[in-house]
């Protein structure tokens, strides 16, 4: 069952006064121009081990992945590496939606620039 937004909290977003935070699965509805949905942080992290870790640590979290990766190459080339895993897929209406208000400040955890694409 949704639950409802509190009024006063209403009044704030309305006024630019909040600030919103993004975290892991804000982008899982972005899909690809074949309908593939993005890559959630198992298989980021999956994609990663096989790329730059030769299929090891596969169960760890993405980040223990991610810093393995980079210890393993360099920051550079795993950043080009999620940029092309993740460049195809397209903001979905949630993200057109955030852009329709003016936040305080945004915070997110999220490797793609839906959030990004969907403010130009």
């Amino acid at each position: 069952m949704p639950s409802e937004i509190p009024s006063a909290l209403l009044t704030q977003m309305k006024e630019g006064k909040v600030v919103l935070f993004l975290g892991a699965g804000a982008s899982r509805e972005a899909k690809d121009s074949h309908g593939n949905f993005i890559p959630d942080g198992k298989k980021l992290g999956e994609l990663l081990s096989d790329r730059f870790l030769g299929g090891r640590f596969k169960g760890s979290p993405l980040d223990q992945i991610g810093d393995y990766a980079i210890s393993e190459s360099d920051l550079f080339s795993v950043q080009e590496y999620i940029k092309e895993v993740v460049s195809p897929f397209s903001e979905s209406s949630a993200h057109e939606l955030l852009s329709q208000f003016s936040w305080w400040g945004m915070v997110t955890t999220n490797y793609d620039q839906l959030v990004e694409i969907a403010y130009r």
